[in-house]
């Protein structure tokens, strides 16, 4: 419901724009595009996966 009910008002408060539904969904778009990204480079995070 999150992301319906922020997409609505993202729309709803920006009429005759587009800003609204850019600005809601741009950081969505960054973190596909990154971890897209990492994942062709193959790149093997250690933060949390490889405990030892």
């Amino acid at each position: 419901m999150f992301h319906v009910g922020g997409g609505a008002i993202a729309v709803w408060e920006t009429p005759q724009s587009t800003l609204g539904a850019g600005l809601f969904a741009t950081p969505g778009v960054v973190g596909l595009a990154v971890g897209g990204g990492l994942g062709l480079a193959e790149y093997e995070g250690t933060a949390l996966t490889n405990r030892p």
